[in-house]
């Protein structure tokens, strides 16, 4: 059964299975880790973890969720990140 998701404000933290949601829309998202913006961009090379003008990763396709647990801030993983619900949604595109 597939999972649907209302929009949420900002200032909420974002849980794991509600992020790949989005994602799996095609949509972007900003979100605060740790004090610090970061984005989830989605482009013609794929999806990408910026900050600010910096990439952070490499671009990849959501179809594989391992990358999520392979891209990491400040030494912790995006899947743990959002699966701790510690990643705070600011935007979503």
């Amino acid at each position: 059964m597939k999972k649907e998701f209302d929009d949420i404000p900002a200032g909420t933290p974002l849980e794991f299975d509600h992020l790949v949601f989005y994602l799996r829309q095609g949509r972007e998202i900003e979100f605060i880790y740790d004090g610090e913006e970061y984005f989830i961009s989605n482009s013609k090379e794929g999806r990408a973890l910026w900050k600010e003008t910096i990439q952070l990763s490499d671009y990849f396709e959501i179809d594989d969720l391992e990358a999520l647990s392979n891209i990491k801030i400040k030494n912790k993983n995006l899947a743990d990140i959002f699966k701790n619900s510690e990643g705070i949604v600011q935007t979503v595109f």
